[in-house]
């Protein structure tokens, strides 16, 4: 998980630059793996538009080659549904696996493709399966609303992903009693395994300062609590000069209340 852009264009940039930008990373990144390697993709339709990427090459790289995951068109083959994922709901989404792939390098969005891929996981158990910048957090949190996945996709198979390299960029701001009464401030969530977990102050100076290490992966509330202090310690501003409080809120999936999840490698 990184940014796929550079931050200056992150803020402008259109879903479909994001995805694009994703898949020509993937395919660099397959080609140090040493094995063949499906970059796997949704559906047919989003096959379509990595392949105009490549100038229509299904293997631009050696030993690398695009793999639509399922048969499935986006939704755009129920014109008449008028919205997308009414047309899904209709669709026959069937899961394509790759027999002569060693590995798969998988390039998703949604949290409905992420059950995909434990459907994948099953049937392709021991082969590798990479998940390359799919907003993993993002896509937990959407787990047990109305039509999304159950929570149980965590439980039972999202748990088992550990995280290889982590690069979360986080913006916030904090309310003061004193000019200039509004504090934007910055960090990261920074992590190559099998290092421990980094939070990084962003100085505003083109540089990071280290403020923490975990063995275990902090909530994002204790990450910024982190950078609150750093905060706090580079600009000398005292508890009082602080009007808002931060508040250390877990999500469902950080706090794991039952005790539900088969593994703690999501956390390790």
């Amino acid at each position: 998980e990184f940014p796929p852009l550079p931050q200056r264009q992150l803020a402008d940039a259109t879903s479909r630059a994001l995805e694009d930008a994703n898949v020509r990373l993937a395919l660099s990144f397959a080609t140090g793996l040493g094995m063949q390697v499906a970059v796997a993709v949704p559906d047919a339709f989003a096959l379509e538009r990595a392949l105009a990427l490549t100038g229509g090459r299904a293997s631009p790289f050696p030993n690398v080659r695009l793999h639509a995951l399922t048969t499935g068109y986006g939704g755009a083959e129920f014109p008449e549904a008028g919205i997308p994922i009414i047309g899904r709901l209709f669709m026959q989404r069937r899961l394509v696996v790759a027999p002569w792939a060693e590995a798969y390098v998988l390039v998703l969005s949604t949290s409905a493709e992420l059950a995909e891929a434990q459907e994948l996981a099953q049937r392709e158990g021991k082969k590798p399966l990479i998940f390359f910048n799919n907003r993993l957090d993002s896509l937990r949190g959407e787990l047990g609303l109305p039509t999304f996945p159950r929570r149980a996709l965590q439980h039972r198979f999202l748990s088992f992903v550990r995280p290889a390299y982590l690069f979360l960029s986080r913006s916030y701001s904090a309310s003061l009693t004193r000019p200039p009464y509004v504090l934007p401030f910055a960090g990261a969530l920074y992590r190559v395994y099998p290092e421990s977990y980094q939070a990084l102050y962003d100085t505003g100076k083109g540089t990071y300062l280290r403020v923490s290490s975990n063995a275990a992966r902090p909530a994002l509330s204790e990450f910024r609590g982190e950078l609150v202090g750093a905060m706090r310690e580079e600009l000398l501003l005292d508890e009082s000069a602080l009007l808002t409080r931060f508040f250390a809120a877990k999500t469902w999936f950080e706090q794991d209340a039952r005790r539900e999840d088969l593994s703690e490698s999501w956390r390790s």
